[in-house]
């Protein structure tokens, strides 16, 4: 046996040596006595077998260091090296500055009918070079080891992620999570005047639906003092913005105004947030919100954004404008049919007004909260001259309707003692309600009115997004 696996070796040397040193145009077939077509420099036939490429991991992969040559005789002979991901399963080429994946390219053309299908940490990270085409997950995705060890670590190093979409360049596409999972997203960029910080950065007039992140619970989101923090994006503006049926949870989101487990801002254009949850700790300084930090409006404030059928579970900390669901709701925003659960609290004791509440913080102007319900189990605010604390909202100019809230409310105010609530389910305080009401079915479809449509509701529990 040892003396015909020798033989092998020497033939295939012998093979490989004539085929790639000889000046001379050899044509080779391997596996058959058939001669070998004009067109062909070597055929491997067999109906028994393949040829089998060689199976790297990500990592393994990215350890030859293609983008690292600097030699260009060396840079052009790399280029069309194939190997065989394990972590993605896919056939990938070297294009001789990135890594190109052979199932991408026949799969999907870009456009809303035909999106790019997105397999691997590789053909997500490339949506950022066409903002504007259209996408669709193929599975889940975990970049865990692309930030580690990867592309993405050789990057980006100890930021993490770079989110997709700025200010200069936004995400103007659409990406279909088709029910799948993104895993292990991390950011750190708390550094002053870095942008909006998500797995998107700014979305205008694009859209991401059905998707679920799940942010590394060891090293979370962290924005620093920078403006606009979400988990799916920072922003989102422009007619026809919309984040749907998405899901945050895993690790701890913090940065400074405008943060929200969705998406920090919802701006003008009529952009929208729906059916999405959360279950992660949101922290920050002003317009903090367990779903939305923000809803506003464009400067006519006739086009605000919306927020509806949502909900969070996590606890919610800030300095003004901190909310269960959405820190404020400005202008002509629009926040309705959402609950949240988890303690809501002010983090930083100075003399400045602050507004703290279960569902938002404040409602100004033109804004609007019906039909919501706070089932936190408590809402405080530190020691502060001017507290403006309240169940369902801490402080309203804007308009409330049929807003409820648990009775049995821990509450507490700006000078540390226990709140007098009022009940009123127009009032920043809401209806009063208790924990049996929570767990009945046909307490949701009557009395706040909620859709069966949109939500499972089931005796004894919570409801969830269908």
């Amino acid at each position: 046996m040892k003396i015909i696996k020798n033989y092998s070796c020497i033939f295939i040397t012998v093979v490989i040596v004539l085929f790639f040193y000889l000046p001379v145009k050899s044509q080779v077939t391997i596996g058959s006595q058939k001669a070998s077509q004009n067109f062909s420099i070597l055929e491997l036939i067999s109906t028994e077998g393949g040829l089998r490429l060689p199976q790297l991991t990500s990592g393994e992969r990215d350890s030859l260091k293609l983008d690292a040559l600097t030699d260009s005789v060396t840079i052009e002979a790399a280029k069309g090296l194939v190997v065989y991901n394990t972590d993605v399963d896919c056939l990938e080429f070297w294009s001789g500055d990135k890594w190109i994946s052979l199932c991408q390219p026949a799969m999907g053309n870009g456009t809303e009918t035909n999106p790019y299908i997105i397999c691997s940490p590789e053909s997500l990270d490339a949506i950022r070079d066409k903002p504007d085409a259209h996408y669709k997950l193929c599975g889940d995705i975990d970049l865990t080891d692309y930030l580690a060890t990867g592309a993405g670590q050789t990057k980006w190093g100890s930021n993490g992620w770079l989110p997709i979409g700025d200010a200069t360049t936004p995400f103007t596409g659409s990406l279909d999570g088709d029910g799948h999972t993104i895993s292990g997203l991390w950011i750190q960029h708390p550094e002053a005047g870095f942008g909006s910080v998500g797995l998107f950065g700014i979305i205008y007039s694009g859209s991401v639906k059905n998707l679920t992140v799940e942010i590394d619970a060891a090293k979370g989101i962290n924005g620093g003092i920078n403006t606009h923090v979400g988990g799916i994006a920072g922003r989102i503006r422009g007619d026809g913005s919309a984040i749907s049926n998405c899901c945050v949870k895993g690790g701890d989101l913090r940065g400074g105004n405008s943060v929200g487990g969705i998406a920090g801002r919802v701006d003008h254009g009529n952009s929208s947030v729906t059916c999405c949850y959360t279950s992660i700790n949101v922290s920050g300084s002003n317009g903090i919100g367990g779903v939305v930090g923000q809803i506003s409006s464009d400067v006519t404030a006739e086009r605000g954004g919306s927020l509806t059928n949502s909900y969070a579970t996590g606890n919610v900390t800030g300095t003004t404008g901190v909310g269960g669901v959405a820190g404020r709701v400005q202008n002509s925003g629009n926040l309705a049919y959402c609950y949240a659960t988890g303690a809501i609290s002010r983090n930083a004791p100075n003399t400045n007004a602050n507004y703290i509440g279960g569902v938002s913080g404040r409602v100004d102007s033109n804004g609007k909260i019906n039909s919501c319900v706070a089932l936190n189990s408590s809402v405080s605010s530190t020691v502060v001259s001017t507290a403006y604390v309240g169940r369902v909202v801490g402080n309203a100019d804007g308009s409330l309707s049929n807003n409820w809230a648990l009775s049995n409310m821990t509450i507490t105010d700006g000078n540390g003692s226990p709140k007098v609530t009022i009940n009123n389910a127009g009032n920043v305080d809401g209806a009063d309600m208790n924990d049996t009401n929570s767990k009945t079915a046909n307490w949701w479809t009557t009395v706040p009115g909620w859709d069966n449509n949109i939500w499972n509701f089931v005796n004894n529990q919570l409801p969830t997004l269908k």
